[in-house]
């Protein structure tokens, strides 16, 4: 069920950059809300989008509601290691004279990977952060960085363990490794257009969280799939207009030729389609191309309809 995922504490999102990841990520944070958890929406250093598709002002650096019960934030590098710093030096000043040091900030833009390991490790302590004596979020969902760079965000915990003498650092990257390797705590939910490189991307991100970082996939989400024209007798009938010679017709001819030509469309996505079945096995959601002028939240509304029904079938 559907269910599960939204018990987890910790939900990645990602895929190739362009095929939706933010609208989808936000349509799983408004239906966690709407079953009444309390939800944070982290954003890895994203563009500003998130707030048309929730009808609210775009989030920055800091954790704010943008409806409710649902917050969101826009991690990026500086400020997490910035939060991470406070966390393990306690004061500001002391942080100052540690980090703002020519010496050090050179150091640390020589260290690769640190951007990547700070957003992680600002989206993991989130998810375990607590207020009073329980969790503060009862679900963080990872609007993640496009494939590569989201794989080298999920490998630091491991690279930092094998490279770093032990200390806070290390600790930490430990308890990060474990929730995301951990069924129970942590799945990724992949994004996909039903295109060639999309989905070359989204079997090899399969393959990698899967196999080598050993983190659970919950679900495949399709996005922007063409609809099907002419089913059944409506199909019979463009057919005979066609055999009938209809493009010579100026009019009709340009009608034929456009229906062909979006049929063709509705081909090339079943061809993808048909491969994910086979490469990608799972929960699935395939969510049909909104041709909208503006996209807010009416349309995520309409999509997280989709995700839902979705990723509950079996």
């Amino acid at each position: 069920m559907v269910g599960d995922l939204f018990e987890r504490r910790l939900v990645l999102v990602s895929g190739k950059g362009g095929v939706g990841k933010t609208a989808v990520a936000a349509a799983l944070a408004l239906e966690a809300a709407r079953r009444g958890k309390r939800v944070l929406l982290a954003q890895a250093n994203a563009r500003p989008r998130l707030g048309r598709f929730l009808d609210a002002r775009d989030p920055d650096e800091t954790v704010r509601e943008l409806r409710p019960g649902l917050f969101a934030v826009n991690m990026t590098p500086r400020e997490a290691i910035h939060e991470y710093g406070l966390m393990v030096l306690k004061f500001e000043r002391l942080y100052k004279i540690v980090f703002e040091n020519k010496l050090t900030r050179n150091f640390m833009r020589a260290i690769p990977g640190l951007d990547e390991w700070a957003m992680l490790g600002k989206a993991w302590f989130h998810a375990t952060e607590t207020a009073g004596k329980r969790p503060r979020w009862d679900l963080v969902l990872l609007d993640g960085m496009a494939t590569g760079h989201f794989l080298a965000m999920l490998r630091m915990p491991q690279a930092i363990l094998q490279a770093a003498p032990e200390g806070p650092l290390t600790r930490d990257a430990k308890a990060a490794q474990a929730m995301l390797t951990d069924a129970r705590a942590c799945a990724a939910v992949l994004v996909t257009l039903a295109e060639e490189m999309p989905v070359n991307e989204a079997v090899d991100l399969h393959r990698a969280l899967t196999g080598e970082l050993g983190v659970t996939v919950a679900g495949l989400v399709v996005n922007a799939v063409h609809p099907r024209l002419f089913l059944g007798e409506r199909r019979q009938a463009f057919d005979a207009l066609a055999a009938a010679g209809a493009a010579d017709d100026p009019v009709a001819g340009e009608a034929v030729r456009a229906a062909r030509w979006r049929t063709s469309l509705r081909a090339l996505n079943d061809a993808y389609l048909a491969r994910l079945e086979k490469e990608i096995p799972g929960r699935r959601a395939v969510l049909p191309l909104l041709a909208r002028r503006e996209f807010g939240l009416a349309e995520i509304d309409e999509l997280r309809g989709h995700v839902v029904a979705g990723l509950a079938a079996t």
